[in-house]
């Protein structure tokens, strides 16, 4: 509850609320915060790569930082967001993931490699409703999925059906 986390913290409810719409909100500005400290150590953005292994790569490192999260932290998160109306790339101006992803999406849209007309803000939430969309899905299968699916695979492959020469890496 937010009296137990305001407790925790020796805060009062008015500083909570004065910096949190709601405990969901904590839980997506914390989770973001530790995904953009994992994609600084874990992530580069390579000019001498194609863009779309760069957005794939960006992607899939997202998507590594969430399963060791585990599966029930990538559940609480999800639902919190999908319960709140918290704007998590809003309220976090410098987010590191929004960085690098407005970076690929630059190079990718001035290279023209695209297979369809995507604006800038279309294609940023395409590739961040593909990497949720595989985090609920990987969040809710048995654990012996783990081992069955290659889920850095079924991102890359849905990231190169969006360019021009979609020959997707088996």
């Amino acid at each position: 509850t937010v009296d137990d986390i305001c407790k925790a913290c020796e805060i009062t409810k008015g500083t909570f609320y004065h910096n949190y719409e709601s405990k969901d909100h904590v839980v997506s500005t914390s989770l973001n915060n530790k995904l953009d400290e994992y994609l600084e150590q874990n992530f580069v953005l390579d000019a001498g790569q194609r863009s779309a292994d760069q957005l794939s790569g960006l992607l899939q490192c997202s998507m590594d930082f969430f399963k060791s999260t585990g599966k029930i932290m990538i559940r609480k998160a999800t639902e919190s967001l999908a319960r709140s109306n918290v704007d998590v790339d809003g309220s976090l101006k410098e987010r590191v993931f929004l960085k690098y992803l407005d970076g690929v999406v630059d190079r990718i849209l001035q290279e023209k490699q695209l297979c369809t007309d995507f604006t800038s803000l279309e294609l940023k939430l395409s590739a961040q409703a593909l990497l949720c969309g595989v985090m609920v899905y990987y969040s809710i299968q048995e654990d012996c999925m783990d081992q069955a699916v290659d889920w850095n695979r079924i991102i890359d492959n849905q990231v190169q059906c969006l360019f021009v020469s979609a020959a997707p890496s088996l």
